[in-house]
C-alpha cells in the first residue's frame, strides 16, 4: 500500500512539477488539523486531499465483556467507563449495554466524567434508555442506548443501570475483585455502587438504611464502535509506535532512493519500487538548490512533526 501510494504521489508531482501547486498544498495540508476541499488549490490530485478522520461513524463493533460470578442481584449498578488513548480514534461510541437478571422496567442514565457524588441527584443525569424487558436470568440482554454515548480519548462517563422491578433479583452484579472491572485497548470499566432500591436515585435502601453498596462491579457487556483517525502528519503521534516507525521508514526510503542499478531493481517486486525511486530522484534533481533550501526551512518550522520527511516525499521535491 505504501509503495502504491508513493508511486501515485510521485506521478502526480511530475504532472504538476512546473506549476508549484503540489508543494504548497501539501505543506498547508500538514499544517492544519482539519482540511476541506475549499482549502486545497484547484488541480491537486485526490490522493493528496488527506482528511484527518474516517468519513464513517464506526467500522467495527467491539464487545467489552466483564467477569460474571453472580455474587449478587438487586435493583441497579452504577459505574464509570473511560476511553483510553492507545488507539488512533477520534472517539468511541457506546450503543448498547447488556445485563441479565429478572430485568423488568429498566432505565439507563449517563453523566459526564464520573458518577461520584452524584448518586442521589437525578438532575445531573441524562436518561438514554427506558423500556420494559422480559426476564433473562441466564443470557445477557441488550439495552440499546438513544442517543449513543460518545467518548473521545481520555474522556470518561458515569453509567447507571436501574430496574424498578419489585424484589431483589432484577440485575446481576459482582463484588469488586480489582481496581478495574475490564480493560482493553479502547476502554476501561471501573467498579462502582450497587443500588438496593426499586426507585431510581432513592437514597433509602430495601432495609431502611442507605440504598448504596460500595465496591461492586458491573456484570455484562458494553457494545461500542470506533471512529478511527486517518494518517496525516498532524495525526502521526496518535498512532502506535510501531506504525509511526513504519511510516517514517517508508518515507525516508522514498526520500533517499537506492542507486540506479539492475541488481537493486531485481530485488524489488516487479521493479516498481526502484522505478519509483529513479523517477523521484530525476524529479528531485530538476529542482533548484534555492527551492530545496526554502522547502527544508518551511519543514523545520512546522510545529506538527519536524522530523518527518513527508512534505518532501509526497510533494516529489
Amino acid at each position: 500500500v505504501a509503495e502504491e501510494a508513493a508511486a501515485a504521489a510521485a506521478a502526480a508531482a511530475r504532472r504538476h512539477h512546473h506549476s508549484g501547486i503540489i508543494h504548497s498544498s501539501i505543506h498547508s495540508m500538514f499544517s492544519e488539523q482539519k482540511m476541506t476541499d475549499k482549502h486545497i488549490p484547484r488541480g491537486v490530485p485526490q490522493l493528496l486531499r488527506l482528511g484527518s478522520s474516517a468519513s464513517y461513524t464506526t467500522m467495527c463493533t467491539y464487545n467489552a465483556d466483564t467477569r460474571d460470578y453472580e455474587d449478587h442481584t438487586f435493583s441497579g449498578i452504577m459505574f464509570d467507563v473511560k476511553a483510553k488513548t492507545l488507539m488512533p480514534v477520534k472517539y468511541i461510541e457506546i450503543h448498547a449495554i447488556w445485563v441479565r437478571g429478572r430485568l423488568g422496567p429498566i432505565q439507563v442514565f449517563m453523566t459526564s466524567d464520573t458518577f461520584y457524588h452524584k448518586q442521589n441527584d437525578p438532575r445531573r443525569w441524562r436518561r438514554i434508555h427506558d423500556a420494559d424487558h422480559s426476564p433473562s436470568p441466564m443470557e445477557l440482554y441488550p439495552l440499546p442506548l438513544d442517543p449513543p454515548v460518545q467518548l473521545r480519548p481520555g474522556e470518561s462517563v458515569g453509567i447507571y443501570v436501574h430496574s424498578s422491578l419489585p424484589g431483589d433479583q432484577a440485575i446481576v452484579y459482582n463484588n469488586q475483585r480489582s481496581m478495574e472491572t475490564h480493560n482493553d485497548s479502547f476502554l476501561t470499566i471501573y467498579p462502582g455502587l450497587a443500588h438496593t432500591s426499586r426507585h431510581a436515585f432513592d437514597p433509602t435502601g430495601f432495609w431502611g438504611n442507605t440504598s448504596w453498596r460500595r465496591r461492586r462491579e458491573f456484570v455484562g457487556r458494553i457494545s461500542f464502535g470506533a471512529k478511527f483517525l486517518l494518517w496525516t502528519q498532524a495525526n502521526h503521534q496518535h498512532f502506535p509506535q510501531s506504525f509511526q516507525k513504519a511510516v517514517e521508514a517508508a518515507l525516508r526510503a522514498c526520500r533517499h532512493p537506492p542507486p540506479a542499478s539492475s541488481s537493486v531493481k531485481n530485488k524489488t517486486k516487479g521493479g516498481r519500487l526502484s522505478s519509483l525511486a529513479l523517477t523521484a530522484a530525476s524529479s528531485s534533481s530538476s529542482s533548484s538548490s534555492s527551492s530545496s533550501s526554502s522547502t527544508v526551512s518551511s519543514e523545520s518550522s512546522s510545529p506538527s512533526s519536524p522530523s518527518l520527511p513527508s512534505v518532501h516525499i509526497l510533494g516529489g521535491y
